[in-house]
C-alpha cells in the first residue's frame, strides 16, 4: 500500500526494527535469557515448552558459527567442514542406469525450494546429486531436505563434476546467462529458469557457447529455459483440440500479476531485469508455442510513475500473420484469477483459467478439461520432459531460435516503453 494509506504495515514495522538494531539504536542483548548448542536443541525446546525455567529469548547456538550482536558489526560464518564442498548423503551417487539423469542444482531461494524441487524429486529419470549456493547453512538445510548427496558454496564443484549430467540454474536472473555459457562450454546439459539473460550482450554470450557446444555428435548439451506454461495439462490440451483451427489465430494473455514490493530484486534493472524481462517472457513464449510462429514487431505502455507502474499491455505482430496481446496488471484483486489465455480462430474459441481448467467452443459446442485439481503451471511436465529427451538422445522439445526470440522480445517491448513506438525484434545471431 502506498505510505500516505498504511505508513506502518507489518513489513515496514519489522525493517524498522531490523534499521535500528543495526545502527545500535536498539540492543537485543537484555532479551537472550538463554545460549545453548544447536545439538542441545530438544532440551531447549523442552524447557519452553515445560515451562521449566524462566526464559525470554533462547539463541540455538551452532559450533562453527561467530555471531556479534552488539554495536554496528554483525557477522556470521558458516562453513561446510571448512571446505566448499560437504558431503550429505554418500550413497546417492552417479547411477549407471541409462535411464537416470543426475542433476546438479544452483540456487537455494524461495522459488527453488517451493516449487522447482519438489516438481523435480516427482520426476522418476531424475536422480539429485549436488546442490550449489553462497550460504552454507541454508545450501545444507536444502541438500538434506530434498535427498542430494552433497551441498556446496562453490557452483563450479558442480559445473567440474563429471557425475553430473544436468545443470539446473534457479538463482537470480543476473548470473543465468553467466552460469548457462560455463555449463554448456563444460559439456553439460542445462535447464535455467527464466529469463535465459537480462541484456543483449548476455544473450551473445549464451548463443556463442550454444553454438560452440554443438557438434556432429548427437548427444550436444540439450537447453531448456522455465518456460514451463506450455507444458501445462491444459495448454496440451487445448492445443489438441484446436490443431484444426486453419485460419489465422488471435491470442490475448490476462496476468493480474499484483504489485511487487518496494525494494524487490526483480526490478532492480541489473540483478532483475525487471518485470517485463523476467516474467511477461512467460507469455511471449505461450504465444509462440499457440501460433507456432515468432515475434517480429511489438509494442508495449506501461502506466506512469505510480504505485502500480508494473501495468504494461502489450502487442505482437507474429511472423506468420498471427498477432496477440498481453495485459499484464500489477494493481488487481488477488480472488480474481492470476493468469487466462484466450485463442480465436476458424469461428472457435479456447480458453484457459488459471491453468486449472479450460474449455474449447466451435460449431456451437463446448468441451472442457479440468475442475477439481490444483493449478498445474507443467513445473513438473517441463523437467519430465527434458529428462526423457536427455536419456532417448531426442532433439530439444523447445529450439534455441525460439528462447532467442521470446528474450529479444522482451528487450523490444522495453525499448518500445521508452520510446512509445513500435519496435522490431532484430535478431542478433544465427542458432543451429
Amino acid at each position: 500500500y502506498p505510505v500516505s494509506y498504511a505508513r506502518w504495515t507489518a513489513e515496514r514495522n519489522t525493517k524498522e526494527f531490523l534499521d535500528q538494531v543495526g545502527r545500535g539504536a536498539v540492543s537485543t542483548k537484555d532479551l537472550i535469557t538463554h545460549k545453548i548448542p544447536l545439538d542441545e536443541a530438544i532440551s531447549a525446546y523442552q524447557m519452553i515448552i515445560d515451562g521449566s525455567e524462566p526464559y525470554l529469548g533462547v539463541v540455538l547456538e551452532y559450533a562453527n558459527s561467530s555471531i556479534e550482536t552488539e554495536g554496528n558489526t554483525k557477522s556470521t560464518t558458516i562453513e561446510l567442514n571448512g571446505k566448499s564442498r560437504l558431503s550429505i548423503d554418500e550413497s546417492v551417487v552417479r547411477s549407471q542406469s541409462s535411464d537416470i539423469v543426475t542433476v546438479g542444482v544452483i540456487g537455494t531461494g524461495l522459488f527453488a525450494n517451493g516449487t522447482m524441487l519438489p516438481a523435480m524429486k516427482k520426476v522418476k529419470e531424475i536422480s539429485t546429486l549436488g546442490i550449489a549456493s553462497r550460504t552454507g547453512l541454508k545450501v545444507r538445510h536444502t541438500a538434506k531436505k530434498f535427498g542430494f548427496g552433497y551441498c556446496t558454496t562453490n557452483a563450479n564443484d558442480l559445473i567440474g563434476d563429471a557425475n553430473i549430467d544436468l545443470l539446473a540454474v534457479l538463482t537470480r536472473h543476473d548470473s543465468h546467462a553467466s552460469f548457462v555459457s560455463s555449463a554448456l562450454s563444460s559439456g553439460k546439459h542445462v535447464f535455467v529458469e527464466k529469463p535465459l539473460a537480462v541484456d543483449q550482450e548476455q544473450l551473445k554470450d549464451v548463443v556463442q557457447a550454444y553454438n560452440n557446444s554443438r557438434s556432429e555428435d548427437q548427444d550436444a548439451p540439450r537447453l531448456m529455459v522455465g518456460f514451463n506454461r506450455r507444458f501445462s495439462p491444459s495448454v496440451k490440451w487445448l492445443k489438441g483440440q484446436m490443431r484444426n483451427v486453419s485460419s489465422r489465430i488471435t491470442v490475448n494473455c490476462l496476468v493480474n500479476a499484483g504489485p511487487t514490493p518496494p525494494d524487490s530484486w526483480i526490478d532492480d534493472p541489473v540483478e532483475g531485469g525487471g518485470r517485463v524481462v523476467g516474467e511477461i517472457c512467460h507469455f511471449i513464449d505461450l504465444i509462440q508455442h499457440f501460433t507456432s510462429a515468432l515475434p517480429v514487431r511489438v509494442f508495449a505502455e506501461r502506466i506512469g510513475n505510480s504505485v502500480m507502474d508494473d501495468s504494461v499491455v502489450a502487442t505482437l505482430h507474429m511472423s506468420n500473420g498471427d498477432i496477440a496481446s498481453i495485459t499484464y496488471v500489477a494493481g488487481g484483486d488477488k480472488r480474481y484469477p492470476r493468469e487466462r489465455v484466450e485463442v480465436f480462430g476458424s469461428n472457435s474459441v479456447g480458453v484457459i483459467e488459471n491453468f486449472r481448467t479450460a474449455y474449447f467452443i466451435t460449431d456451437g459446442r463446448k468441451r472442457s478439461f479440468g475442475g477439481r485439481k490444483s493449478t498445474n503451471r507443467g513445473h513438473q511436465e517441463q523437467l519430465q520432459i527434458l529428462a526423457r529427451c536427455i536419456l532417448s538422445q531426442s532433439p530439444s522439445p523447445v529450439s534455441m531460435e525460439e528462447y532467442v526470440a521470446t528474450t529479444l522480445a522482451t528487450f523490444a517491448l522495453e525499448r518500445s516503453i521508452r520510446s512509445r513506438k513500435s519496435e522490431p525484434v532484430a535478431y542478433i545471431a544465427r542458432t543451429e
